[in-house]
């Protein structure tokens, strides 16, 4: 879960520096992500999971159910 002023923080986040905002979360906060690091991936709690969306970035998962084509910028 992430911590109210990380939910801020993600509120407030241009999208172009999204990656940023969420390397400092990582770092300060690693139990608020579902993956496990210094695991092989079939650990990984995201890896075994099916989306019903197509994830917006290249999370590691199991499969989806609905493709979902890029956005433009």
């Amino acid at each position: 879960m992430h911590l109210p002023h990380h939910q801020k923080l993600l509120q407030r986040t241009a999208p172009d520096q999204i990656d940023g905002v969420i390397a400092q979360i990582r770092a300060e906060n690693p139990s608020a992500f579902l993956v496990e690091h210094n695991t092989a991936g079939a650990s990984e709690t995201l890896s075994s999971r099916v989306f019903f969306d197509q994830p917006m970035r290249n999370e590691p998962c199991k499969g989806f159910m609905n493709f979902c084509p890029p956005r433009a910028a």
